[in-house]
């Protein structure tokens, strides 16, 4: 397991490699997004962010896990584009999770290589809902990139993805506040 213990190392300071740089940047740079008003420069963001995480994985052996973070980098970009008619979401979710099921095939290290797949393939469609369960549905990829990192020893992954869950239940809670009035 990638997450040995250390005798010599504080618990909560894990051992920094090129690979927990980049992850830090990487978090760092998705977290910010948070704060874009803008949806277009929002979308750059996010899909910019999810390239510096496929480096990060790819440096953690993470093959699968690094090719999953460059389609939802790219599927985030193309859907800057995306007009919201029947077809093109309906081709834009066969061709976006055909081809996240391909990498699956191509880049297969195990049945952890389906949590990064599952992740992918869920926070696509999540897009079709409304708020309340788009949010909902992000758990389940958040938790299966945090097992997934969890495996690969990525502390930024997962330090990120339980961010990304409190913002999202508050972003629930604000929403069936707001439904309450």
């Amino acid at each position: 397991m990638a997450l040995d213990y250390n005798p010599d190392m504080p618990f909560f300071l894990p051992p920094l490699s090129l690979a927990g740089i980049i992850g830090i940047i990487a978090a760092a740079v998705g977290l910010s997004s948070a704060f874009q008003t803008i949806q277009k420069r929002l979308k750059l963001q996010i899909g910019a962010s999810s390239y510096i995480w496929a480096i990060h994985f790819f440096l953690l052996g993470g093959f699968t896990e690094s090719l999953m973070q460059i389609g939802i980098g790219t599927r985030t970009w193309v859907s800057i584009y995306l007009k919201r008619s029947i077809f093109a979401v309906t081709a834009y979710l066969t061709i976006t999770s055909l081809g996240f099921l391909s990498i699956l095939y191509f880049t297969w290290q195990g049945p952890l290589s389906i949590l990064p797949t599952l992740a992918a393939i869920n926070s696509t469609v999540a897009y079709l809902f409304g708020n309340i369960q788009m949010r909902l549905m992000f758990f389940i990829s958040s938790l299966c990139w945090i097992i997934s990192g969890y495996y690969l020893g990525s502390y930024p992954i997962i330090i990120t993805e339980t961010i990304g869950i409190c913002m999202n239940a508050l972003g629930i809670w604000r929403v069936i506040k707001e439904q309450k009035r």
